[in-house]
């Protein structure tokens, strides 16, 4: 379908909920959203708070501690919220390439290897276990105590790799500091997905939430090889409807008609 005169970025706008009406809650918009970036606190507040109705800063801080919404690294290496029902499969699906690609880079700048990763596993099973939050000076502290160094950025990288293994994520805030806690006590099990099944759902709910948009915007976002991304949207294909502009194809699905030109 060629479409003239079309509003491409009107329609991201509303398709994104950044025009016309809110959500009603935190947790429905960072659920139609997918991932809401969260590299930078303050502009994740905003990025939620601009897409609910009436939100406030103490209702994001309610979602966390409610569970309902999780930060975490859970797609391209950068810091996420997304709803706590999407994160193991998202890590699942995206974290293990971002991980497997920085191991060379970790090793050379920072000494990183599998053998440190699992001390450092260990060191968490025992200081965070029962549930506990840890902000990240006291969790360093214990990585230091262990013999485990974290001066000079090694600490950050070191818990950007525990979080891609599926070992630590953010808790709630303890006053103004961030925490950690082990994922495996913050958010319940959840049934393991297929690839080809998490290609899908995450190529359906990326062009329902920000579509129009092309396979290789969804591509650039996800972070996943140009393979990948075309075998998402194959999968999708069903749901999605196609617009060309300027001679290139985009995808949305439709459903409500908020990609109509005003």
């Amino acid at each position: 379908m060629t479409r003239r005169g079309f509003d491409l970025p009107g329609a991201r706008l509303r398709r994104q909920r950044l025009v016309g009406n809110g959500f009603a809650s935190v947790a429905q918009a960072v659920d139609a959203q997918l991932a809401v970036q969260a590299q930078d606190y303050l502009g994740m507040l905003w990025g939620i708070g601009q897409r609910v109705q009436g939100a406030s800063e103490a209702a994001v801080e309610q979602a966390f501690a409610a569970r309902s919404i999780v930060r975490g690294w859970p797609l391209r290496g950068t810091l996420h919220v997304v709803a706590a029902a999407d994160y193991r499969w998202l890590l699942g699906l995206l974290g293990a390439r971002v991980l497997e690609r920085s191991r060379r880079r970790l090793k050379d700048e920072f000494d990183l290897d599998d053998r440190v990763v699992e001390r450092a596993r260990a060191v968490c099973t025992r200081v965070l276990a029962g549930g506990r939050a840890l902000p990240r000076d006291a969790l360093y502290a214990a990585f230091d105590a262990a013999r485990i160094a974290t001066a000079g950025s090694r600490g950050l990288h070191l818990v950007w790799w525990l979080a891609h293994a599926g070992v630590l994520c953010f808790g709630t805030r303890i006053g103004k500091q961030h925490s950690f806690v082990l994922l495996d006590d913050w958010l319940p099990p959840t049934p393991p997905r297929p690839r080809e099944d998490a290609l899908a759902e995450l190529a359906r709910r990326y062009f329902t939430a920000r579509g129009p948009a092309s396979v290789q915007d969804f591509a650039w976002w996800s972070g996943l090889a140009a393979v990948e991304a075309g075998a998402g949207h194959e999968s999708a294909r069903g749901v999605l409807e196609r617009i060309d502009l300027g001679g290139r194809p985009y995808w949305h699905v439709p459903g409500d008609g908020d990609v109509s030109p005003r």
